[in-house]
């Protein structure tokens, strides 16, 4: 598995997983709305994900942030349950009034 996030990128799920992590923890708070989901059957084992949230978050910095988020995601039925093949994700911060 391997990620990439703007222009970095990850070679193992453990410096992914640290790094969303760390991410988390300056956060004092998130508020997400979802505004659209949308999955579409590709075929009986595949499936695609679209949504589209409202996401306001409190950093421990002091700082606040809203923002308007979407991704997509293509999940694959095995015998274990639904996977996650492909994840990407967007967002546009809006200035807090």
């Amino acid at each position: 598995m391997s990620t990439i996030c703007g222009t970095d990128f990850y070679d193992t799920r453990s410096v992914w997983v640290d790094t969303i992590t760390n991410y988390f923890s300056m956060r004092e708070r998130q508020h997400i709305e979802p505004l659209e989901v949308r999955v579409t059957a590709l075929t009986p084992n595949l499936a695609l994900m679209t949504s589209e949230e409202k996401g306001e978050m409190a950093l421990k910095s002091g700082a606040n942030i809203k923002s308007k988020h979407v991704f997509t995601m293509i999940w694959k039925k095995e015998q274990g349950g639904w996977k996650i093949l492909h994840s990407h994700e967007s967002w546009m911060d809006e200035q807090v009034k």
